[in-house]
């Protein structure tokens, strides 16, 4: 193929994930903006227990809230050390060419760009994982429009968090995994940087990188002690690096006290609990399982549902005015408006979403081929999450982009189905999209309807 034609060819396989991004940003942004209009930024815990107010300061100011929370904490590590050296440079540059006269005006607006950014990205590596899979733009569209749809990407995209961040990261974890299924060597820099940017947003992410490295290259099998100790070996790497970042560029903002902060109230946190050691082990365990059992355990599959098809969320609060002027964060000891599914029952789709999964992992398993490896990950890290949540996190969807990414790799699975005729699992990923968009529209309308009652 004569080098034009090559770079023509190499233009034309960027215009569908380029669209997608672009669609992807633009919608984000919008609901960003509409819920930056409705003041909900400015508390903590309105949007399904998401921290927007700290993550704003966070990330347009690189400064910490003083409680040991937000985006720079031990849980959060560098979320702000990373995001606000670019926000800080690209303000300004607006001010010194006169584009903006006041950077630290800017440097809020831009943050509101960066989870609307991470969820184009993330729509971009669905895409371009499915594309190495199968060879096919229709497929990778498919599935990337389906992650899109989904209603953590399309929510956690819109409010300035870590999660959008970390769906982000999980996605270019995925495409790593697809590569090396297909014979495309990954270096190890490449797994490094992974690791480390999971581990940055949210230091817990780096057991679940731990699960995929030692999935995606246990070769047929799902672990093997070579890969066990080479996924160790890179996650103890990510968490040094993690950590050198941490004190390097926190050090540099005079911020180390937040890490200090942290790790105060975590002692504080701890502190009524009866020391394990001096527990027999029987007891200790018996109360481990009996705490999983009464906890999230039972109620994950659930939430993988609420993922896939959400119902509509419960409203909370006795007051829904949202009254920015008190304080300088707005923060109430109750919030204004608080929107979840704690109380939500399980309705139709919820069902469907589960028998969609259910149909998925059945064909995620015979599945032959490179795809076997990258479903076999996405098994392995729905299941970690299960685990995981089954003893920590009371609102599961809060953690959603912890596994969304995973389901959606999951549910194109689908596509591997190709009887009674040949595009059948086309159509299923098709009808779950339509599904996905007209839930998203139903969940939407409820929560901008109360805020408008406000």
């Amino acid at each position: 193929m004569p080098a034009d034609d090559a770079r023509a060819s190499s233009a034309r396989a960027w215009i569908a994930p380029a669209a997608i991004a672009a669609g992807t940003f633009v919608l984000c942004y919008g609901l960003a903006q509409a819920l930056s209009r409705a003041g909900v930024f400015a508390y903590l815990d309105v949007l399904f227990d998401t921290d927007a107010a700290w993550y704003l300061q966070g990330l347009s100011e690189g400064r910490g809230t003083g409680t040991g929370w937000g985006a720079r904490s031990v849980v959060h590590p560098n979320v702000a050390n990373l995001i606000n050296p670019p926000l800080r440079l690209i303000a300004e540059i607006c001010a010194s060419v006169g584009a903006c006269a006041d950077p630290a005006v800017v440097r809020p607006k831009l943050a509101l760009i960066v989870s609307p950014a991470a969820a184009a990205i993330e729509a971009v590596f669905v895409f371009l994982t499915i594309r190495t899979l199968y060879r096919s733009d229709v497929r990778a569209t498919l599935a990337a429009l389906l992650g899109v749809a989904l209603l953590p990407t399309l929510l956690f995209g819109s409010v300035p968090e870590s999660f959008a961040l970390t769906g982000c990261a999980f996605a270019a974890l995925f495409y790593a995994v697809s590569r090396h299924a297909v014979g495309r060597p990954v270096g190890a820099m490449w797994w490094a940087v992974i690791g480390i940017a999971l581990s940055s947003i949210t230091v817990t992410n780096i057991w679940l990188f731990a699960v995929g490295y030692t999935v995606a290259h246990a070769g047929d099998r799902w672990v093997t002690p070579a890969a066990g100790v080479a996924a160790v070996r890179a996650s103890v790497i990510a968490l040094l690096s993690t950590a050198g970042l941490a004190l390097a560029i926190g050090s540099a903002y005079g911020a180390l006290s937040d890490y200090r902060t942290a790790l105060q109230q975590l002692t504080e946190v701890r502190a009524p609990r009866q020391d394990l050691a001096e527990r027999r082990w029987t007891d200790a365990a018996r109360d481990g399982l009996a705490l999983a059992a009464t906890g999230a355990f039972l109620t994950f599959p659930r939430a993988l549902g609420d993922t896939v098809l959400p119902p509509r969320p419960s409203i909370h609060g006795t007051a829904l005015g949202l009254d920015t002027a008190g304080g300088t964060l707005g923060v109430r000891p109750e919030p204004s408006l608080h929107a979840n599914f704690r109380n939500t029952s399980a309705d139709w789709g919820t069902f469907v979403a589960l028998a969609a999964l259910a149909g998925a992992l059945i064909a995620a398993v015979t599945s032959r081929g490179p795809q076997r490896l990258v479903f076999r990950v996405a098994i392995a890290l729905v299941a970690a999450n299960w685990v995981f949540h089954s003893v920590f996190g009371f609102e599961l969807f809060l953690y959603a982009k912890h596994w969304s990414v995973a389901v959606t790799i999951l549910l194109a699975a689908w596509f591997e189905l190709k009887r009674p005729v040949a595009y059948a699992g086309m159509a299923v990923v098709v009808v779950l999209l339509l599904l996905a968009v007209l839930r998203d529209v139903r969940v939407f309308t409820h929560l901008f309807g109360a805020f408008a009652g406000s």
